[in-house]
């Protein structure tokens, strides 16, 4: 099991509305799948900063690589996790 501590991730949050809606998904539906609340999806898209948690799991739900939708270079340090 990995330690992810107190690392946190911006998201690009237009990328991540994008490739939501082009998956065809509702906001519901997307939490669903990514297995988060609305609550974190909504900080997300406030611009809040997310865990890398949550971060893995957006992208997982949406398929893409997480450096589609993480800020930055903060996903290379978990490339290889």
């Amino acid at each position: 099991m990995y330690d992810y501590g107190g690392d946190i991730m911006k998201i690009k949050v237009f990328r991540l509305k994008c490739l939501i809606a082009d998956k065809g998904l509702s906001t519901v539906e997307f939490t669903e799948r990514a297995g988060i609340s609305r609550n974190t999806l909504s900080s997300v898209f406030n611009g809040k900063s997310c865990s890398f948690s949550t971060a893995a799991k957006l992208a997982k739900a949406l398929n893409v690589p997480l450096e589609e939708i993480v800020k930055g270079e903060d996903w290379k340090k978990w490339w290889n996790f």
